[in-house]
């Protein structure tokens, strides 16, 4: 009872950890920070997060994120359209360009900076420059306070605001390949908000997963009716856990007030 009574506790404040971290990082706060937070105080950390005010998003004209404009040679930042010295214009393929090259720098800032500004671009053209992005940074991560989650939250938060059905097939691919914990479960959040339907097995194969079965689970709820009968069929042949965690989100559809 001791024991258990210590699992819960630790899983409790790792939950806490995360929520808190997604939280902070959304508002534009250090993730590392606010997951240290959550861990050591859990629901206080939690409601601190959810009270922190909410950072512009202004980045820092640094020289990394700066470029010299070929015609009066004076350095503009690289996703700008018009050299505000002599008005000189760059078609917007070649500033994509320039910020996927940026994607590829060591500095944590500037690559942040470059997801930032390819968000004003929404051109799809960009989407397996933030797939591969994401798969990298998620490679990269030893722990929660790396500083690679924050590029990994970055490009996931992207890819939900304007991925598609593209987008989930580079994404399965991915998952079948396996990788850590904090990547598979933030691809499987992404997964469930594009509400992709041909997603919905792969996410039922990863409720056999105890590691990214929680995520799994709550993405395949997004779904709604649709879910239920892949559902079903899983549950006539999972085993007893896996079961009744499936019949556990089959209810949960059924209650909820949009099935």
């Amino acid at each position: 009872m001791e024991t258990l009574f210590w699992v819960l506790l630790v899983l409790q404040a790792v939950i806490s950890g995360f929520l808190s971290m997604d939280i902070a990082e959304k508002k534009g706060h250090s993730s590392g920070a606010w997951f240290a937070c959550g861990f050591f105080f859990g629901v206080l950390g939690l409601i601190a997060a959810a009270g922190l005010p909410i950072k512009q998003s202004a980045t820092p004209a640094g020289a990394s994120f700066l470029k010299k404009c070929p015609k009066c040679a004076e350095p503009i930042r690289k996703e700008a359209l018009v050299c505000k010295y002599c008005a000189n214009t760059f078609s917007k393929e070649q500033v994509i360009a320039e910020l996927v090259a940026s994607l590829q720098e060591k500095s944590v800032d500037t690559r942040l900076q470059a997801l930032e500004a390819l968000r004003t671009t929404s051109d799809s053209s960009v989407l397996p420059h933030l797939v591969r992005v994401l798969d990298d940074a998620g490679s990269q991560i030893k722990n929660p306070l790396d500083p690679a989650v924050r590029v990994l939250n970055k490009a996931a938060q992207l890819l939900e605001e304007f991925g598609g059905d593209s987008v989930s097939s580079q994404l399965f691919t991915i998952l079948k390949r396996g990788g850590s914990p904090i990547k598979m479960n933030r691809i499987i959040e992404i997964l469930g908000k594009l509400r992709d339907p041909s997603a919905i097995p792969i996410l039922i194969g990863s409720l056999q997963n105890s590691q990214v079965s929680t995520v799994a689970a709550k993405s395949l709820e997004k779904f709604g009716n649709v879910a239920i009968p892949d559902l079903q069929e899983f549950t006539n042949q999972a085993k007893r856990s896996e079961r009744k965690l499936a019949e556990q989100i089959i209810a949960r559809i059924k209650q909820a007030p949009s099935a």
